[in-house]
């Protein structure tokens, strides 16, 4: 649906995106990715709604050469840094072939960590079914794709890589049984916000 970064030497700051819908996009909601020279901060994404959309966000930090320009200058510390979701409603209740690769995405590496993230007044509808959880693969300096990561090892939303995480009202739903947590997080540093609101609702019937 949209896309920020991935063939960015420049910065990207300062963008607002608000007031969307998107239905039925397989591939991903937002898709913000640095992988060359560029920084993106300062991003906010605020009153959204999402149906059967496969990867609502999409966030990948890494160093990739996808243009003509050699990364030559791989300076960890331009990277993403302050990216605001407020107010995200996505049902994925009717969502299918997903395999396991739906979700939120939030990876960075160690090289290129992504800093700062808010995710405010979230509600996610996860269609469930997975059987397992899955390990990811260490993005490295791979092509930022979800097949180069893997399936997403948690129901709701995987995190790995990052310096600041806030959470606020974030809720999620598994229509049906699922083996995964909700939340996975690996190498994440300085995690806020009420998590009494994290929460998995199961339809047995």
């Amino acid at each position: 649906a949209i896309r920020i970064g991935l063939l960015n030497n420049g910065d990207i700051e300062n963008v607002i995106i608000s007031d969307c819908i998107f239905e039925d996009v397989a591939c991903s909601g937002f898709k913000i990715q640095a992988t060359e020279c560029g920084s993106i901060r300062n991003i906010i994404m605020n009153n959204i709604i999402m149906r059967n959309v496969s990867r609502p966000i999409f966030v990948t930090s890494n160093f990739c050469q996808m243009g003509k320009f050699k990364l030559d200058n791989k300076d960890g510390s331009k990277g993403i840094n302050g990216l605001r979701f407020n107010n995200i409603y996505i049902d994925n209740s009717n969502l299918q072939n997903c395999e396991g690769s739906e979700g939120l995405f939030i990876v960075g590496t160690p090289e290129r960590r992504i800093k700062n993230i808010g995710l405010v007044n979230l509600y996610l509808i996860s269609p469930g079914r997975a059987v397992a959880e899955n390990i990811p693969s260490e993005l490295g300096e791979n092509r930022p794709e979800y097949y180069n990561i893997g399936n997403n090892p948690a129901s709701g939303i995987f995190v790995r890589h990052l310096d600041e995480l806030y959470m606020e009202r974030v809720e999620i739903q598994s229509l049906t049984e699922d083996a995964r947590k909700q939340i996975v997080m690996d190498d994440v540093k300085n995690v806020k916000g009420e998590f009494s609101c994290i929460k998995i609702c199961e339809d047995t019937n």
